[in-house]
Order: structure tokens, then sequence, then C-alpha cells
């Protein structure tokens, strides 16, 4: 019996940054699995949601299980390095709305929103206002700040 537990580490070896984890997805679960007997092979599901650049990922697989007389063993093992590359786009995830703020403003002057949710995609976002374009200022995963079109047809 044992379990075999699977991650993602640079090139060299070393665990990511932070930075670097949070585009990375498991689906959940997948990543540790458990068995009872002599399974002789499983199936991981990663999702790496950043392409790798010049820098390399490796593979890290740890294995904890206990023979048939009784004595517990470790072992690591780590994957040759690879790069990762994808022609999708940065998010695949559909994007979620939280809020925004202020949720009104004046017609006469453009007005900075700030738009909160989750998996905000940098390529292709637009922000619309009445159907009018507004001006996006900056994208981050969980905020989009925008400043809304000037609307000189309603204030006369």
């Amino acid at each position: 019996s044992g379990v075999c537990k699977v991650t993602l580490i640079d090139g060299l070896g070393n665990k990511l940054n932070k930075e670097t984890n949070y585009y990375l997805e498991d689906t959940e679960g997948s990543l540790i699995k458990t068995f009872d007997k002599d399974i002789g092979c499983f199936n991981f599901t990663l999702k790496i949601r950043q392409n790798s650049g010049p820098d390399k990922f490796r593979l890290c697989f740890r294995v904890k299980y206990k023979t048939a007389d009784g004595v517990d063993h470790k072992e690591r093992i780590v994957s040759n390095p690879f790069l990762v590359q994808s022609n999708k786009s940065f998010f695949s995830k559909d994007p979620k709305l939280k809020g925004i703020h202020p949720s009104t403003g004046v017609h006469d002057r453009p007005n900075e929103v700030w738009i909160k949710g989750r998996d905000f995609n940098e390529k292709g976002v637009v922000v619309k206002i009445d159907g009018i374009d507004a001006t996006i200022l900056e994208i981050q995963p969980n905020l989009i700040i925008a400043l809304t079109p000037v609307r000189e047809e309603i204030t006369k």
C-alpha cells in the first residue's frame, strides 16, 4: 500500500515561486494517487497555464509505500527537463464577474471603474458601457481597471 504525489518543479529541481504557481492548475485530487496493491502505473492530469519561456520544468514524483514484509519506503523520481508551449490563450476558463465599483458615475467625463472577478484574460478583453468601448487601463487575472466613455448625448 502507499501513495504517489506528483508536483511541478523548475528545471534545476527547485520548488516553483508563488508567481509561477499561480498559473498552475491541477484537477482536484488527480495529483495524489493512493494504492492498496501493485498497480503498475497511474494517470495524472496537470494543466500548466503558462508557457515556460526559456525556463524548463520537471515533474517530481514522491512515492511512499509499504512492502509485503511491512517495511516503509520513500522514493523521489524526477523527470527530464521539458519546455511548455501553448497556442491557446493564457487563461482557458470563462471569466467570472464578482463586482463593479463604482456602480454609478457622471456622464460628462471619464470615470475610473474597477471590475473585480477572476480568470480575466489579457487577450481579447473588451469593456463596453451601454455598447460603447471603455478605455482599459490595466488587466490582472482578478481585476480590470477601465475608464468609462464620455456620454455627451446624455447630458444635452
